[in-house]
């Protein structure tokens, strides 16, 4: 297993360091890849310096924001390019938990895709109005209706893919803004 962490940046310097330093507590054999939107807050320049500081850091720099999508994408064909297996996403604004990576690890030799979801029991949604929380999760329920699939988190950005089914996914095929 060389399991690998994308993170996806645009004006992240206030939250990239600490979410670094969290993902290195929990484990230090997680390789990270950030990809970064031209932030103009300084990120690209505080990734730079981590990945001086540690080889399995890299930092891919986009001169153009194209938006989340397209960086997750660039992700995913470096991640490939490295053979890195899983390859997990992450928001960098330290919403989704690093101490969660070993208990999403231990599932993922059964499935190709895990997505992390805000609305099952137990979890608690904190920072977000309560109409935001309520139509994003009656969004969510509504596309599972339509898709009939038992996902109620489609708009979770931590997920962990296994390397064989993004290899499955044309990643060139996707439209350049993700």
């Amino acid at each position: 297993m060389n399991p690998c962490i994308i993170l996806p940046t645009f004006n992240e310097s206030e939250y990239l360091p600490t979410l670094i330093r969290l993902i290195r507590l929990v484990s230090e054999h997680y390789s990270i890849i950030i990809v970064d939107d031209d932030s103009p807050d300084g990120t690209g320049e505080i990734a730079e310096c981590f990945a001086k500081k540690y080889s399995d850091i890299f930092v891919i720099h986009r001169k153009t924001r194209l938006g989340i999508g397209a960086a997750i994408a660039d992700g995913f064909r470096f991640a490939l390019q490295m053979n890195f297996n899983p390859i997990i996403t992450m928001d960098a604004d330290l919403s989704h938990s690093p101490f969660y990576l070993t208990k999403f690890l231990k599932y993922n030799s059964k499935y190709d895709l895990i997505i992390a979801s805000r609305y099952i029991r137990g979890v608690r949604v904190e920072g977000w109005r309560f109409r935001k929380l309520l139509m994003s999760k009656l969004a969510n329920m509504y596309v599972a209706y339509i898709m009939v699939k038992p996902i109620w988190d489609f708009t979770s950005g931590f997920r962990i893919y296994s390397a064989e089914f993004l290899r499955r996914i044309d990643l060139n095929s996707l439209p350049p803004e993700g």
